[in-house]
């Protein structure tokens, strides 16, 4: 009889503990949160929102790098001077170096003076693709500005991305700026140069 009035007794006290509970948590979702919490509520939801537009941003100008040869000299042009607009105005390196990758699609004289410009970028990657780009366009100038690059730049990823460049082109000045490559102090950069002068 003991034993059975002890075991009511404990089932009693936890059905209480469990109706309270539920209780406290019913309320709670009711409850207004903490200005600190719906502060880092707010952020996060800025966070996603920014990741959502990068990723739209980047599809976007991946369909028009891949909508240029289907455009007229005209349009190309139009189009070319949009994106420079935007590259110029644009502070997310991973937007800039997709921006460089879209305009490099564009046969344009604007194309190829912000591929130019992007040599001087902040951004080490962004400086890379520019190299690179750059080597797919054969003319004296680019040859002359990625010599500069082997030259002057203090990354040696971008210096590499350089040699790289000059060793696309088939213009004489290539071999200038790679013979300066030929006596670098960094081994990495000297059997580069001696790659790109056979490709030249």
């Amino acid at each position: 009889m003991a034993n059975s009035m002890v075991l009511q007794s404990r089932s009693w006290v936890s059905t209480c503990i469990l109706c309270a509970l539920a209780g406290i948590f019913t309320g709670c979702a009711d409850m207004p949160r903490p200005a600190w919490m719906a502060k880092d509520s707010a952020k996060e939801d800025a966070q996603i929102a920014g990741v959502r537009d990068s990723a739209l941003e980047l599809e976007r100008l991946e369909d028009l790098a891949d909508d240029a040869k289907k455009m007229e000299a005209a349009e190309q042009e139009t189009v070319s001077q949009q994106l420079a607009q935007q590259l110029a105005a644009e502070s997310a390196p991973i937007i800039r170096a997709q921006l460089i990758r879209t305009l490099a699609a564009y046969p344009t004289s604007t194309a190829a003076l912000m591929l130019k410009q992007g040599l001087r970028d902040t951004s080490k990657d962004v400086r890379v693709l520019c190299c690179e780009k750059l080597g797919e366009r054969d003319d004296p100038e680019t040859a002359k500005l990625l010599a500069e690059v082997i030259a002057s730049d203090t990354d040696i990823d971008v210096r590499l991305a350089a040699a790289r460049g000059l060793g696309e082109m088939e213009d004489t000045q290539a071999l200038d700026g790679l013979a300066v490559a030929l006596d670098d102090p960094n081994p990495a950069m000297r059997r580069r140069a001696v790659v790109s002068l056979q490709n030249v």
